[in-house]
């Protein structure tokens, strides 16, 4: 069982066990919605289409936000990746178990990130519930993404954005057993089992085309985080918009979206959702979290409960 980002690490990774005659399944700990989700599901599908003739791998899917929430909330944030890759560990030790897989890969490289140093992969590794494959261990990044380059992953790992919410000023770069164990109780076991329970598989052989757009362009309510775009003109959007949304026309979105920041959820809206669509697919292929609201502007009044009327 591969534990997969979409980044080059883990594409490289479960691409070297591949080529050694491993069969992979892969699982991914969903931190960033579906936006992302896409993204790696997109990795994880050409690595089967390019390297893994006649096999069926299953992508398993599992929501780590409210896993994420409570690690914020309880634990020492110098501990906080730490405390990740343990929930991450037990996730894929579940998972493993019910695919009878033998062992898990990671993406891990020596010293890459505060989280990789030896003597902190050495505490990690006394919480490892099965065998902790690490292919890449002694590569350095320009190593990896030249592999990636040639397997065929790097483009679309390029796009995938680094999950920075559990980011710290000082992470520990060494770590004792029993003070990580400590945090780690403090997120409810049970919580975990749950997610893990609820996953959703993918067969990642049976993914056509039409199946990575539409399960991931589209949303139905304006989560509270998001920051929502209206796509009309600017006389439209002075007459009526949802509020607190900020007005980029199409055509200025299309070219200055890679002027937003990368570390916020988009929703965009036009009268009549056909415009937003291409603009938020092309906003996740680069890299953004970023959704069409489906349907026009009726659609998007009666979400805020205002009487679609009004706009006749």
């Amino acid at each position: 069982l591969s534990l997969i980002s979409g980044g080059f690490d883990s594409a490289v990774a479960s691409w070297r066990m591949m080529r050694r005659g491993a069969e992979l399944h892969y699982l991914y700990c969903n931190l960033g919605g579906v936006a992302h989700e896409r993204m790696v599901l997109q990795v994880v599908k050409v690595l089967h289409e390019l390297w893994g003739f006649g096999l069926r791998p299953r992508l398993h899917v599992v929501d780590f936000v409210p896993l994420v929430q409570e690690l914020r909330a309880k634990t020492d944030r110098r501990l906080w990746q730490l405390v990740l890759k343990v929930l991450f560990y037990r996730a894929a030790a579940i998972v493993a178990r019910k695919e009878r897989a033998d062992a898990v890969v990671t993406g891990e490289a020596l010293g890459q990130v505060s989280s990789q140093t030896l003597p902190n992969l050495a505490t990690l590794d006394r919480f490892a519930e099965m065998p902790m494959l690490r292919p890449l261990l002694g590569q350095d990044k320009n190593e990896i993404m030249a592999e990636a380059r040639r397997i065929g992953t790097a483009p679309l790992s390029e796009r995938v954005p680094e999950m920075c919410g559990l980011a710290t000023d000082r992470p520990a770069v060494t770590s004792r057993v029993g003070v990580l164990a400590r945090e780690v109780e403090k997120v409810p076991a049970e919580l975990l089992r749950r997610l893990v329970e609820e996953r959703r598989t993918i067969d990642v052989a049976a993914v056509r085309p039409e199946d990575l757009r539409e399960p991931y362009l589209f949303v139905d309510v304006f989560p509270e985080d998001a920051v929502v775009i209206d796509c009309r003109e600017p006389v439209e959007y002075r007459l009526w918009h949802v509020p607190d949304a900020i007005n980029l026309p199409a055509g200025e979105l299309l070219e200055g979206f890679r002027g937003l920041a990368k570390d916020r959820r988009y929703v965009l809206y036009c009268t009549f959702g056909t415009q937003t669509p291409l603009l938020a697919e092309r906003m996740q292929q680069a890299g953004y979290e970023a959704y069409a609201f489906r349907g026009g502007l009726a659609a998007v009044r009666r979400a805020i409960g205002e009487d679609s009327a009004l706009l006749l």
